[in-house]
């Protein structure tokens, strides 16, 4: 990310170039832009001639890592037996059986090895290649850090935001990053879109 306009217009020919009725995994390291994409994805999804005449909000249906933890950030959860609780393998596990309802729109799933080990992972891309019907949607998106779950799930394209095709992802050398490095990333990348995304 030396240069940040380039990255900037990187990530919107990747925004572009997102396929109608096809399962697109885009992965990439944390801080890169794959949170950027999915809130921006809206957007440009209403720019596809053929979704011109449909409602904006009626496009998307997502699942986020928001709600699937049990975690209020703003007070300390208290466990009891009196609490309704389950773990996140589950609510994803139920968040998953619930976007799959949905009709004719683009799907968003992001991050869904949340909370889960790698034997569920595979189960969870098995479960998803039996019951997925991408003739139902506009299109779906999967979003993951998980190399189980690319390499069980069945899809259509591989988008890698450091540009490494499927094999080289899925064979790389984990190098370790610094937190300092991702909040510095995270920051020059937020603050770089505002400024590109003010009128």
């Amino acid at each position: 990310m030396k240069d940040l306009n380039t990255y900037i217009d990187h990530l919107i020919d990747i925004m572009d170039g997102i396929e109608l009725n096809k399962i697109t995994v885009l992965t990439g390291n944390n801080g890169s832009g794959k949170s950027m994409i999915r809130k921006l994805l809206h957007q440009f999804l209403h720019t596809k001639p053929s979704l011109k005449d449909k409602n904006i909000n009626n496009i998307i249906a997502s699942i986020s890592m928001d709600d699937r933890s049990g975690i209020n950030p703003n007070q300390m959860m208290v466990f009891s037996r009196d609490c309704e609780w389950l773990p996140t393998s589950e609510n994803t596990l139920n968040s998953i059986q619930n976007i799959l309802k949905t009709k004719d729109r683009f799907l968003i799933l992001d991050e869904l090895e949340l909370g889960m080990g790698e034997e569920l992972q595979a189960g969870i891309a098995e479960y998803l290649n039996q019951n997925l019907h991408i003739d139902q949607t506009l299109g779906v998106l999967i979003i993951t850090h998980s190399r189980t779950m690319v390499k069980h799930l069945k899809h259509d394209n591989f988008i890698n935001l450091e540009n490494m095709s499927e094999e080289q992802w899925l064979n790389r050398e984990i190098i370790p990053m610094s937190p300092a490095e991702l909040l510095k990333n995270s920051s020059e990348l937020y603050q770089a879109f505002q400024k590109r995304l003010k009128p």
